[in-house]
């Protein structure tokens, strides 16, 4: 890994690329708005090492922060350690020291608050603009954004 990649940002529907856009280190994975304008770039210059997070509009580069994010689960497609609220104003962050922390699409702390414990994978997903759900193979949590518990599923395994 280190160095930097290239991405080439495409018009719908035609071949012709619009843009090159660079980001430190290797992709790991691309997380598009709501509003299908914005998107973050997640990279790595080290595997599992800090995840540097690049936000675009377009061919626009808006922003970049650098957050240390678990491993995106792979028994959860839906769930991410990194999830844009419905209303794109918000992003959730799941972090490696257990911690959630809810932040402004540029990186900006609104709320860090412990993640419930859970076994095995995690991830992330907003059900609302305001309430998260923690995926864990045992068990799922509803959180509000300030870390509050709202409801918990247990997950039964045939």
């Amino acid at each position: 890994t280190g160095g930097r990649t290239e991405l080439l940002l495409f018009q719908a529907a035609t071949p012709r690329a619009l843009a090159e856009l660079e980001v430190p280190g290797e992709v790991a994975s691309l997380h598009f708005a709501p509003d299908e304008k914005r998107f973050l770039v997640v990279s790595r210059t080290v595997w599992g090492g800090t995840a540097h997070c690049t936000l675009f509009e377009g061919v626009t580069k808006l922003s970049s922060f650098d957050a240390h994010l678990v491993k995106s689960p792979y028994d959860f497609p839906d769930a991410a350690s990194l999830v844009w609220s419905p209303d794109g104003n918000h992003l959730a962050l799941l972090r490696a020291d257990s911690s959630i922390e809810i932040a402004t699409p540029s990186g900006e702390r609104r709320a860090s608050f412990a993640a419930p414990k859970t076994q095995g994978e995690v991830g992330l997903m907003f059900v609302t603009k305001d309430r998260l759900a923690l995926i864990g193979q045992q068990e799922l949590v509803v959180l509000d954004t300030r870390g509050e518990p709202v409801m918990r599923f247990e997950v039964e395994h045939a």
